[in-house]
């Protein structure tokens, strides 16, 4: 790779040691190509586009089959190289790694950009009805029906681990009505907490598509394609 960008012979052993020290290779660098893990074969794809210390970088889902390490390991380099002001255009389907990596987001729907901003202002789109998070110390589908009942207007929905958000209306209205309702059935609250809207909400409320559905399309287009 190097001698395919052009650097000079005398410069290549040194960029090639450094390379492999900031992606944590080094201690392979003996190893074939085709003894590396997965992440590790990634990394050094990555590595070997940075040898001719590129302004520009262009990375394609790069964390697409990684596991939860390597991923997490990606992202910390790709971080690093951020920092270090190399100009990175990444594409994901994982919008928890674009609002990780990324300063700023262009939301894409069959080829046409629909929105590009920051993650933040991004998310403020979908800031038009408050989020509050319940948790008590036992829940049944009879506390959904309930709430349901006493908050028509709003949208009551259960999570896991007797966990419930309630989407919409004023907070300390909201508040109320549920610890009256808690009272009144012995429950206990364990906590309370307002959640700020994530990308995928963004994303959602933008498009009216769900992340989901579109990278199960893709893949589906993938295997057609293969």
């Amino acid at each position: 790779m190097a001698q395919l960008y052009g650097i000079p012979r005398n410069q290549r052993k040194t960029r090639v040691e450094e390379l492999l020290k900031t992606f944590g290779l080094y201690e392979r660098k003996d190893y074939l190509f085709g003894t590396f893990s997965r992440g590790m074969k990634r990394a050094l794809t990555i590595a070997a586009a940075l040898m001719h210390s590129p302004k520009l970088l262009f990375l394609d889902e790069p964390t697409v089959g990684l596991d939860v390490v390597a991923a997490r390991s990606l992202h910390n380099l790709i971080d690093k190289l951020r920092h270090q002001g190399i100009t990175i255009f990444l594409t994901t389907h994982y919008l928890e790694e674009a609002d990780l990596l990324c300063d700023r987001i262009a939301i894409l729907v069959k080829g046409r950009i629909v929105k590009i901003d920051t993650p933040e202002a991004l998310k403020t789109i979908a800031e038009e009805e408050s989020v509050i998070e319940f948790s008590f110390n036992r829940m049944t589908s009879k506390v959904v029906e309930g709430l349901s009942e006493r908050l028509p207007e709003l949208k009551v929905v259960p999570f896991a681990h007797n966990r419930m958000r309630i989407y919409g209306g004023i907070p300390a209205h909201v508040f109320r009505i549920v610890l009256k309702y808690a009272k009144e059935r012995g429950i206990e609250i364990d906590a309370v907490k307002s959640i700020k809207p994530s990308l995928e909400d963004a994303f959602i409320k933008i498009t009216g598509l769900s992340p989901n559905i579109m990278m199960i399309e893709k893949e589906g287009r993938r295997q057609n394609v293969a």
